[in-house]
């Protein structure tokens, strides 16, 4: 695994080949610094797809087995990161599918299309041949006068949501924020759901909006996948750039969750967490 520069400082800072002092020294330095924690967050994911996909040496799995991988968090990015790839994975044979040209709706399409063509130019001969008269077309007209009563127009009766006085039921919805965890927080946020809640709206707050559009993912116990989708735009926000989502309020069970929150245009690679604890009434 080839890196130069900062990287390959991070890189070894993981695999444990920094110097003891040199260690503390990047410890202390990214401590300090927001961005800096993102961005080892963000060497942490990268590392473990290199493990994944095989693009680390003999030695360096070795060095991240024994130590980042042994560690709870690493643990759990490494779950995380082979939940992300299978589901990649069972959606590239349907998004083929999807794309394939269907060669019997296409059939159907041009047998129509030849139908209405040859009604149209068979009514457009026949009103050459056979133009209708004033006295023919008066004609029919009192016919069909005298064939047709005179219809009477009925209002709808109205359904019982309609009686005065009565309104449908809103379904109740509670609103919360989500902001991503940093490296540093070690106390997951508590989110509170009052009874009667039927729909949940979610903001996922962004630290940057460098991305056209999201997939989110909803992680449940084992770190697996209980809901995703993808095309979700940002929206501006009273905080700055977000990610909102409306769902079932019986989506979230009582316990830790994770949102995970990846581009469209490459899923396996997270670039916020959103861990909370929901509790429920």
């Amino acid at each position: 695994m080839k890196q130069t520069g900062e990287d390959k400082r991070l890189t070894d800072y993981l695999l444990g080949n920094l110097p003891e002092p040199e260690e503390t020294r990047l410890e202390e330095e990214y401590l300090a610094n927001p961005d800096a924690q993102d961005r080892l967050l963000i060497d942490e994911d990268e590392l473990v797809e290199a493990y994944l996909q095989g693009e680390l040496s003999t030695r360096e799995r070795k060095q991240l087995e024994d130590r980042f991988l042994a560690s709870p968090r690493g643990r759990q990015k490494l779950t995380l990161a082979k939940s992300l790839m299978a589901l990649a994975q069972a959606q590239k044979p349907a998004l083929a599918e999807k794309s394939k040209p269907s060669v019997l709706f296409s059939m159907r399409w041009a047998f129509a299309a030849a139908l209405v063509l040859l009604v149209v130019v068979v009514w457009s001969v026949r009103q050459k041949m056979w133009p209708p008269t004033p006295e023919r077309a008066g004609s029919q007209q009192n016919q069909v006068d005298h064939q047709t009563p005179p219809v009477a127009q009925a209002s709808p009766a109205p359904s019982p949501a309609e009686k005065p006085g009565e309104h449908p039921p809103s379904a109740a919805i509670a609103s919360f924020v989500l902001r991503p965890i940093s490296r540093n927080v070690e106390q997951s946020q508590v989110v509170h759901i009052p009874p009667g809640t039927q729909r949940l709206k979610i903001q996922l707050d962004l630290d940057a909006d460098n991305h056209k559009s999201y997939r989110a993912a909803l992680m449940g116990a084992a770190d697996k996948v209980k809901w995703s989708k993808r095309r979700l735009k940002s929206e501006s926000t009273s905080s700055g750039r977000a990610v909102v989502l409306l769902l079932p309020a019986e989506l979230l069970e009582k316990g830790e969750q994770t949102f995970l929150l990846s581009p469209d245009e490459d899923a396996t690679k997270p670039i916020a967490e959103y861990t909370f604890v929901v509790q429920k009434e």
